[in-house]
């Protein structure tokens, strides 16, 4: 099971449509069919995952431990290309390219490979084989990159999360679901590291591509920490989403142009936990931001770009809000629990997902027909 969901991810850090017997299924274009849609959900990496591996390392602690460093994992090849993020800033309801030529190349190699044909290769013709680590990083990584600070994890690949109620929220959308089980993937990571007795004495082999990666995120990530400690105002929060996403887009244009050779870089533990440890600084300060006066938690909030500023505007509370955030390391669950029983959404008949709310308008881009609650 844990092959079958870590194969399912790309390089660039997302999941095809479905896994499917024959391998992977992923949405096309269809000018004749008005509800075709291409795009990446952009939870399932991150929430789903995340479960698993806390279920593996109650079962079967070891097996796991072993994983870490095995190369055994395979990155499935999907014909979307993310568009750069300067692109994504001018228009993030358009953030994904087709590559039909892709496409048909993908479909011809499986018919003589089998569900190998959908496989990323190196630069010899080989079937490019990582580590779990080299997985996970690569997810935590990708969302770092679409961190916005005090808002959530950037949701611009024109699809939303697991709850299809939340579509209007591609494109300007953010998730702190996400942000809540980054949480929790870092502390099992850190968990598994520190017990990796073998991992702590030879280090790790990381992908030379995403080991620079790596170390581009936690350069941008420790320059921007002064301000981290006095808070983003929105031109800082502006220059922070610019220049870790302006990484992430490098790794991502390299990727379609040039894909990974499969030279490795031994890194040791500390540089990993370096970058885990800064992260989550970062993620604890946008949790505390996501916290409401009655105690319970944003689910996902809206990205409100200015010419060189970035505000984040609140949306109406959400029942999946009182659920998500419950993290076992950060907010007691008896406390959230009763906070959640005298909200709004919530009555003796009937849960429901949003409040009763008057939307005045059809909603467009950013929400402006003024469904924010609040921004700060």
């Amino acid at each position: 099971m844990i092959s079958v969901c870590v194969n399912g991810i790309t390089a660039d850090g997302y999941n095809p449509y479905r896994v499917i017997r024959d391998g992977f299924a992923w949405e096309r274009p269809d000018e004749n069919d008005p509800w075709a849609n291409i795009g990446y959900w952009g939870d399932h990496q991150v929430i789903y995952l995340a479960k698993l591996l806390e279920a593996a390392h109650r079962l079967i602690p070891q097996t796991l431990l072993q994983l870490l460093d095995d190369r055994r994992f395979t990155f499935v090849q999907v014909p979307y290309t993310i568009r750069p993020f300067a692109e994504l800033m001018q228009d993030p309801f358009d953030s994904i390219v087709f590559d039909s030529e892709l496409d048909d190349s993908l479909s011809t190699a499986c018919s003589t490979e089998g569900s190998d044909g959908m496989l990323l290769r190196d630069r010899t013709g080989r079937i490019l084989q990582v580590s779990l680590i080299e997985k996970l990083l690569i997810i935590l990584l990708v969302k770092t990159t679409n961190l916005v600070p005090d808002g959530g994890i950037w949701m611009n690949t024109q699809r939303p999360e697991w709850n299809d109620a939340n579509n209007a929220l591609a494109g300007r959308g953010l998730s702190m679901v996400t942000l809540y089980y980054m949480m929790r993937s870092i502390g099992l990571i850190e968990t598994l590291l520190g017990t990796s007795r073998p991992l702590q004495e030879q280090g790790l082999r990381i992908n030379r591509q995403i080991a620079d990666f790596l170390e581009r995120v936690i350069s941008a990530l420790e320059a921007h920490l002064p301000v981290l400690n006095a808070g983003f105002s929105p031109k800082q929060r502006m220059d922070f989403v610019t220049d870790l996403g302006t990484i992430g887009s490098d790794y991502r244009m390299a990727l379609y142009t040039q894909g990974l050779d499969g030279s490795d870089r031994l890194m040791g533990i500390s540089a990993v936990s370096r970058y885990l440890g800064t992260l989550k600084t970062y993620l604890m300060r946008s949790i505390s931001s996501a916290q409401r006066d009655d105690r319970l938690y944003h689910a996902y909030n809206v990205m409100l770009p200015g010419e060189d500023t970035i505000t984040i505007g609140s949306l109406p509370l959400m029942l999946e809000g009182r659920w998500r955030c419950s993290l076992r390391e950060y907010s007691p669950v008896k406390r959230l629990w009763e906070s959640s029983k005298h909200c709004e959404p919530v009555n003796s008949t009937a849960r429901i997902s949003t409040p009763t709310c008057s939307i005045p308008g059809r909603m467009s881009e950013g929400f402006s027909s003024g469904i924010p609650s609040k921004s700060r």
